[in-house]
């Protein structure tokens, strides 16, 4: 998913093809994509194990409680370790039944990362 800056909205992209299978050679199912990306856009890449962990007594996260948690921490301008860590967080503790990957890449050419893009918070400090 991406967190588009200027609109302040997180828009889901459907990924295509397999990224890792038990199969030797997947070369044949993957599929390339472009996707453009503004400057203080934000990209979350996850496993489904994030989305199928308990995000409270309500139950498990799933894809629109990750969508909510992420546009709320994107739109703060929190670094992308802060967003990681607003995310899986909240998991501490928990018995995981499946595997948790979370990445978070935001777009800042060299020249904007002192810029109001990379604004400290909770003791996060530096521009990665």
């Amino acid at each position: 998913m991406i967190h588009r800056a200027a609109s302040d909205t997180v828009e889901l992209v459907e990924t295509r093809g397999m990224w890792i299978g038990i199969e030797e050679d997947i070369g044949a199912l993957l599929e390339d994509d472009v996707i453009h990306l503004d400057v203080g856009d934000t990209i979350l890449l996850y496993t489904d194990g994030i989305t199928g962990s308990v995000a409270s007594e309500a139950g498990m996260l799933e894809t629109r409680g990750l969508t909510e948690r992420f546009q709320a921490l994107a739109a703060q301008g929190m670094l992308p370790a802060a967003i990681v860590k607003g995310i899986v967080g909240p998991m501490a503790g928990q018995r995981l039944r499946d595997d948790v990957t979370v990445m978070v890449i935001r777009y800042s050419p060299a020249n904007l990362l002192t810029s109001e893009l990379a604004r400290p918070v909770d003791g996060w400090s530096r521009p990665l």
